[in-house]
C-alpha cells in the first residue's frame, strides 16, 4: 500500500491521529480512506489488553521509518505502557530519517510518544534526542538560508518549549539554548509551543459563544475593558467565541456599567457593540 502511494502522482490524503484527546477540536477522521488504518489501530489495541507479548512482538515487526503508516503506529505504540523498551524507543526515535520525524503529521504522536517515556529514558538518550531536535529540520528545495534558519529554530523551540509545559524536564544545556532559538523567529509565541502537538486534523462545527466572565469581576474597575478586549477572543481551533465582558454584565452590571464611564470619558475603544445596550437593560432592570 505505501508503495502504491509513494508511486501516485498526487497524495493529499494523509493518516488521522491515533491520539484524539476528546477535547472539542480532535476528532477522528472517519473517510474511507482511513477506515483500515483505524480498523488496524483498534484490533491493536485490542491485542495489548488481552495479549501483551503478541503485541510487543506485533510492535517489533514493524519498519518505523515507514513514513505513512508504521512510523506513527510505532510512535503510538511506544506511547502506551510496556510495548516497547525504553532503549528500543530511543534507538529507533534518533535512526528515523529526517522526513518522519519532522513530519507534521506525525508530530502529535512523536511528541506524545516523547511524554510518555521521557522519565524513563537514558540521561544520555534524552540527550541525544534534544540534540536532534535542536539541529532542526532540514532546509527544503526552494527554501532561503533566512527563512529556513527562522522556521528551523521557531520549530525547535516549539517542541523543546511543549515538551518543558508537558513536565518533561531538559537538560540545562538544552534549556540555555531555547532563547536564542526563539529570537530566530519574531512572530514565535507562547502558543506556538502549546498547540505544538496539534494533530491538524479537520474541524467542523458550530461556534459557541463563551459568556464566562473568566475573572473580570475580579479586576480593577479601570483596568476591566482592556482585559476584556485581551481574553475576547475568536479561537478557531476550540471552535469557541470568547466575550467575557458579557459574562460580567451578567454578574455585575453596574461594575461592568462603571467600567465603560471610565474608558467613555478616556475616550477609549468601547467592547463589541450590543454590550452597552445589554447593560442598560439590566441596570433599568436592577433600579426599577
Amino acid at each position: 500500500m505505501k508503495e502504491l502511494l509513494a508511486e501516485s502522482t498526487t497524495f493529499y490524503w494523509s493518516t488521522p491521529t491515533l491520539h484524539p484527546a476528546g477535547e472539542r477540536w480532535e476528532t477522528l477522521d472517519h473517510y474511507r480512506e482511513s477506515s483500515h488504518f483505524l480498523k488496524f489501530k483498534e484490533l491493536f489495541d485490542a491485542l495489548a489488553v488481552h495479549d501483551p507479548g503478541a503485541a510487543r512482538k506485533e510492535v517489533a515487526s514493524w519498519d518505523s521509518v515507514d513514513p505513512v503508516f508504521f512510523a506513527k503506529l510505532f510512535l503510538y505504540a511506544a506511547s502506551l505502557p510496556d510495548l516497547v523498551a525504553r532503549e528500543v524507543f530511543a534507538k529507533k526515535l534518533l535512526a528515523m530519517p529526517d522526513a518522519p520525524f519532522w513530519d507534521s503529521g506525525l508530530s502529535r504522536e512523536l511528541l506524545w510518544a516523547l511524554r510518555a517515556r521521557w522519565a524513563s529514558l537514558r540521561v544520555r538518550d534524552r540527550t541525544r534526542i534534544e540534540g536532534r531536535i535542536v539541529r532542526g529540520r532540514p532546509r527544503r528545495e526552494g527554501e532561503t538560508r533566512a527563512d529556513h534558519r527562522a522556521s528551523r529554530n521557531a520549530w525547535s523551540a516549539s517542541w523543546l518549549r511543549w515538551l518543558e509545559l508537558n513536565g518533561c524536564t531538559l537538560s540545562p544545556s538544552t534549556a540555555a539554548k531555547l532563547p536564542r532559538l526563539v529570537a530566530a523567529e519574531p512572530r514565535w509565541s507562547e502558543d506556538w509551543a502549546r498547540n505544538a502537538d496539534d494533530s491538524l486534523g479537520s474541524r467542523s462545527g458550530f461556534v459557541e459563544r463563551v459568556t464566562e466572565s473568566r475573572g473580570l469581576e475580579a479586576a480593577p474597575i479601570a483596568q476591566i475593558v482592556s482585559l476584556a478586549s485581551v481574553l475576547s477572543t475568536d479561537d478557531r481551533r476550540e471552535l469557541r467565541d470568547y466575550r467575557p465582558f458579557d459574562g460580567l454584565v451578567k454578574l455585575a452590571a453596574f461594575k461592568a456599567l462603571a467600567a465603560l464611564r471610565i474608558v467613555a470619558r478616556r475616550g477609549s475603544i468601547l467592547p463589541p457593540s450590543g454590550t452597552v445596550s445589554s447593560i442598560t437593560g439590566r441596570t433599568m432592570r436592577a433600579t426599577g
